[in-house]
Parts: structure tokens; sequence; C-alpha cells
């Protein structure tokens, strides 16, 4: 049998597999080891397999992972969100959809301190969901809401999607974050007029808030002083050189956890609980990632990607019409299956043909960041719905589901920002030095 060919059988392997609901992970390793096995027999397979689980997590630049899942946890556990939700209410609750404005400019503020968008949902709804309710916010808009802003997290940086996609496509991680700044900022935009156009067409579904005084508004902005100053540097001391990404998430991690000190806000439990709840998470990204590495280079080795991708490029296709192929295949994907490793399975053969094609890898990374920012509102799989939805037990999943509509309604207007204008995801990374 051809290596071609045994690359579509364990294409259909791994798709039978995850059907099955086995853990991405284990489909992967499991397939990538009996391909080798088929191409090489299993001494084989045996040696490259550990060879290549041992590479994929000695790469220098994962150590960024566990330093920022751990400054957001600490950001978590000590209260930060609460208090960037006040200031945001504090200057925008006079606003026709004040409090939600809030509400998506607050997760924006809280993504410049996590890097997780399902861990920012969780945390922004505990705290703006029973707040808008009580207000008076109509329930599938607050739900709505808080499923998109959390996804901001995936774009502001610290991003650990892309940190990873950095790594699978040998990606400047530094480029990659800061191009996602600029983004960011408009899709929170774009969020923020999707909720004004809403409120102005209806006005009960969010009442106005009295306008907060100058007073009100500048101790509230005394309040997240110091976690707006750590993203500053942070993010700024990557953009300037003075950071490297590993550096910059050792500096945030610590720097977030003097804050909680200062501030009395994290006690030993919670500690406990951020450190416990980093080693998970990162466990779990690093298993994925060795999975994907095995399963990867098993594709290479069949040389079925370059096959893919050759196809591709030669096509007699506009290259524009190929790429919107690509999104809507993407776009498909991210209703069945989580976005990191959806991304991961892909881009052995999508990436190749990107850059044939002549885009930019880095503006290739922040659209399929955003891909997989819609991937988690998208029913019938979106993680945020769920989210909600557990930790909101009187909600119905209906509730959850039509509120999000509106904002993967505005997906369009931020799909064709992106591609239309890559300076928006290309700008800031080209002017670092």
């Amino acid at each position: 049998m051809q290596p071609t060919d045994i690359g579509w059988l364990a294409i259909g392997a791994l798709a039978a597999l995850l059907l099955l609901r086995v853990p991405v992970a284990f489909a992967m390793l499991t397939v990538g080891f009996f391909g080798y096995i088929g191409i090489g027999g299993v001494e084989a397979a045996l040696g490259v397999v550990g060879l290549m689980v041992h590479a994929s997590l000695v790469k220098y630049a994962l150590t960024v992972v566990p330093l920022f899942i751990l400054m957001g946890h600490l950001a978590h556990h000590a209260g930060f969100a609460a208090d960037i939700f006040t200031t945001g209410q504090r200057w925008l609750g006079h606003w026709p959809g004040g409090v939600v404005h809030a509400t998506i400019a607050g997760a924006a503020s809280f993504g410049a301190a996590s890097g997780s968008g399902i861990a920012a949902c969780a945390t922004v709804s505990k705290v703006t969901i029973p707040e808008m309710l009580a207000l008076g916010v109509d329930r599938r808009l607050a739900f709505g809401s808080v499923a998109a802003a959390g996804t901001l997290a995936t774009m502001i940086p610290p991003s650990i999607l892309m940190i990873i996609y950095g790594i699978v496509t040998e990606q400047s991680i530094a480029h990659l974050l800061i191009a996602g700044i600029l983004p960011g900022c408009v899709i929170a935009l774009i969020y923020m007029a999707t909720v004004y156009l809403k409120v102005r067409l209806d006005p009960t579904l969010c009442p106005r808030q009295e306008r907060a005084s100058w007073r009100e508004r500048l101790v509230a902005v005394k309040g997240v002083a110091g976690i707006g100053a750590l993203a500053f540097v942070v993010i700024g001391g990557i953009y300037t050189g003075w950071f490297t990404p590993t550096e910059a998430g050792a500096f945030g991690a610590f720097a977030a956890f003097l804050l909680a000190l200062a501030t009395r806000r994290l006690s030993w439990d919670q500690l406990r609980d951020s450190l416990l709840e980093t080693a998970r998470t990162t466990g779990m990204v690093y298993f994925i990632v060795a999975a994907a590495f095995v399963f990867g280079t098993f594709l290479a080795t069949t040389r079925l990607p370059t096959n893919i991708s050759e196809l591709i490029v030669n096509a007699d296709v506009n290259r524009y019409a190929i790429l919107i192929a690509i999104v809507a295949f993407y776009i498909a994907l991210g209703c069945f299956i989580d976005p990191l490793p959806g991304m991961i399975l892909t881009l052995p053969i999508i990436f190749p043909a990107i850059v044939s094609l002549g885009f930019d890898p880095i503006w290739f990374g922040i659209l399929l960041i955003y891909l997989s920012e819609l991937a988690m509102i998208t029913p019938p799989f979106g993680l945020h719905l769920f989210v909600l939805k557990g930790i909101f037990q009187d909600a119905e999943i209906n509730e959850v589901i039509f509120g999000a509509v509106p904002f993967i309604m505005a997906a369009v207007v931020i799909l064709f920002i992106l591609i239309a204008f890559p300076e928006v995801a290309l700008w800031l990374p080209s002017q670092m030095l």
C-alpha cells in the first residue's frame, strides 16, 4: 500500500474515533502510532513516536503556556473581573445598552489578563449576568453578550491559542500576540455596535442607567489601575522587545501574584486552586500538542498534506475563492469540534496551501483565531453556550443560543474587515523593534 493511501485511511480512522467520542489527543496518538506501523513497522513506530513526543514538549516556546494560564487564574481568583466590570459600568452605563457595553469592554480588558476564552467566559458571567438581570436587561441579550464577549480572551494577548498556532506553524509568537491587539479591539467595537443597534430598536432590552459622576468614574478607574498597568507592561514589553513572550509570561504571573497579595484578595486556598487548575490545563494542552505532532509528522511522511496543498494551489480558481472555502470549512468544523484540536488537526494540511497561495501566515493566524472564537458560540456544540448553561441552571439552552445569534451574524462584518484589510492585523507587528 502506498504511503498516501495509508494517510487517507488514517484520516478516516481518526474521523471514526472522534465520532465515537474518543478524546482527540488519544485519537491522534493512536492513529499516528498505527500509521507509522503501516509505513515502517513496529520497531520504527516505537522509536519515532517516542522521539516526537519528547521533541514536541521540549520546545522553549511552550514554557509560556503555564505562565499565562497561571496569570489568568490568579486574576480570576483575585476578583479583578468584578473591578473591571464596575469601571465599565460607571463610564458606559448611561449609554443605550450601557451595562451590556460595560460587559463587553470588561471582558476585553479581562482578556488582557487571561488567555483562555472558556475561563474568561466563566469568570465574566458570574460577575456580570446577575448584575445585568437585576438591572432589567433581557435574558437573551445578557447571555448572548457574555458568550460572545468571553471569546475576546482568545484574540487579545496573551492568548493560548495563538501560542499553539505559532508553535505548530513555526511563526513568531511575539508577532502573533501583538497582531491580535487591533483585531480584538475591532471585534469588541462591532459587538458593542450590535448591542447599540438592538437596544435602539427595542429600548426595553436594556434600561438606561443613571449617569455616574466624574468622581465615581475616577474612583472606579483607580480600582483597576493595578491590573491595567500589569496588562500594559506585559503587552508593551513584548511589543518593544523588552520581554520575550516567555519572560513576559513569567513577569505577568509573578506580578499578578504580588498584586493579588497587595490587595489582600488571595487566600491560601485560592493560590492552591490556581496552581492546580494551571497544572490541569497545562497538562491537557501539552498532551494535545504532543499527540498532534505525532499525527502531523506521520501525515507529512505520507506526503498527503503536500499533495492536497499542490492540488489546491494548482486549481484554476481565484485564491480568495479558495480562502472563502477554507473559512466556510472552519465555520462548519467549529460547529462540531473544539477549537484547539480542530486547529491542530487541520493545520498540517491547510497551512502549506495558505503559504503557497501567498497569504501572510501571521494574518492567517489571526483569521483562524477569530474562526476559533466563532466556534465557541456556534450551535450545536459551542462551548461557551454550555458553560453558561452549566453555571446558570435556570437558563434554557435556547435562551443562550438565540442570545448569541446577533453576534454570530456580526461575524460577517468582522470577517470582511479581517480579509479585506489585512493591515488591521499586520500593522502593529510591522512596527515592532
